[in-house]
């Protein structure tokens, strides 16, 4: 829906809501009212979320309680990014159900289809906010180098312990892409580092174009020579 970008793009910016339409339906007449959360996770830290009963944010109201078998009901809902949440980080939006005892007991509800897992990981967004954008490293080699139309090298610095880059995104990236630096000797022989994401924990898919990003890769250990 063209209103609600934030999900569409992979991205955020601070103080903007993840808007997203849930259909449900119950397969059997229940007794439990049954609650969901909808939250930004980043590593494990809750930083944005909203929890309610489903079906109670739809109007009117229509607790789980009250719904008839096999009818489809659905609600839109919204997690507003906050101020305080961390910049330029890849984080899970988790989708999870639960119900409370009589006591008040909360009980989690995994999911069993496709497979058990505690919740449901719709995707990975990451938050920004342009009033705090980094400036550009300027102890760098200037470039102008893009990949694929749409990831920018702008920078870079070799020495024999790392490889410094700078990068920024020309559009929106709808994949994750991996970097990989390899050192190739006089003889031609490549020696390899790891291949990770062009900045690590931040996916390509979740960068915000204009964004200045920043990695270094380190090299291993080499012997003399060319």
């Amino acid at each position: 829906v063209e209103q609600w970008p934030v999900a569409e793009r992979g991205w955020a910016e601070v103080g903007q809501a993840y808007t997203i339409e849930l259909f449900w339906s119950v397969s059997e007449p229940t007794d439990a009212e049954y609650q969901f959360y909808l939250a930004l996770v980043d590593d494990g830290t809750r930083i944005a979320g909203m929890d309610r009963a489903i079906g109670t944010v739809s109007y009117p109201p229509t607790p789980t309680d009250t719904w008839q078998p096999d009818q489809i009901y659905s609600e839109i809902v919204s997690v507003r990014m906050p101020f305080d949440a961390p910049l330029a980080r890849s984080g899970f939006i988790l989708l999870g159900v639960y119900r409370q005892d009589a006591d008040g007991t909360i009980v989690n509800v995994p999911m069993t289809a496709p497979n058990q897992q505690p919740n449901l990981a719709l995707q990975t967004l990451a938050v920004y906010d342009r009033a705090y954008l980094p400036e550009p490293s300027n102890d760098l080699t200037a470039a102008d180098i893009v990949f694929g139309e749409q990831i920018r090298l702008t920078g870079y610095d070799i020495s024999q312990e790392a490889v410094r880059l700078s990068w920024q995104a020309v559009s929106d990236i709808p994949m994750d892409y991996a970097l990989f630096v390899h050192v190739e000797d006089e003889d031609g022989e490549q020696i390899p580092t790891n291949d990770q994401p062009p900045v690590p924990g931040l996916n390509t898919s979740n960068w915000m174009p204009g964004w200045p990003l920043a990695s270094t890769v380190n090299l291993p250990d080499l012997e003399p020579g060319s």
